[in-house]
């Protein structure tokens, strides 16, 4: 089983991410053509996109989740707790979809599984069980996420393009 240390992925403290962050609470919510960014409050209202660190947390206080986003979109560290304050998920964003390392953990602490993502598609994935053996291990993307992530290439390299 890969070791991973927490302490390696500066992840932000409670208070750390209260005094920089904002709460998905109030007139915070999912806006926008489709629904599916996070605005200030709703756009027929006069809301804009969120841009920054947005953060929820359980009834019990303890924080459930913080996420950046750019332009109303998931985009840079997303990190997922347990409601006792351990960690329980690490991704990095990009444009709304995960890009990069993933790592879910148990409860417990141990690693559950770690994966290389592209465009939210595993290109490497392995999964412990809670006795650290492996039980799932996927070395390649299959002939359909090869496709996809290709076309995705594609459109990211015109996106590109257009902006310069």
């Amino acid at each position: 089983m890969e070791e991973i240390h927490i302490d390696d992925l500066n992840i932000l403290t409670q208070s750390e991410v209260i005094k920089i962050g904002t709460e998905f609470e109030g007139e915070v919510c999912f806006s926008g053509e489709f629904g599916q960014q996070v605005f200030t409050k709703p756009m027929e209202e006069g809301g804009s996109v969120f841009s920054g660190l947005l953060y929820e947390k359980y009834p019990n206080g303890s924080l459930a989740y913080y996420s950046f986003y750019d332009n109303g979109i998931p985009h840079g560290i997303t990190v997922e707790f347990y409601q006792d304050k351990t960690v329980s998920s690490y991704r990095d964003m990009d444009k709304g979809t995960i890009n990069g390392r993933e790592f879910v953990w148990f409860e417990n602490g141990l690693i559950k599984s770690i994966a290389d993502c592209k465009f939210s598609f595993y290109i490497h994935f392995r999964e412990w069980d809670r006795n650290g053996n492996l039980i799932n291990l996927k070395q390649e993307p299959n002939e359909f996420e090869k496709t996809m992530i290709h076309k995705y290439e594609l459109v990211e390299k015109r996106w590109s393009q257009q902006d310069t």
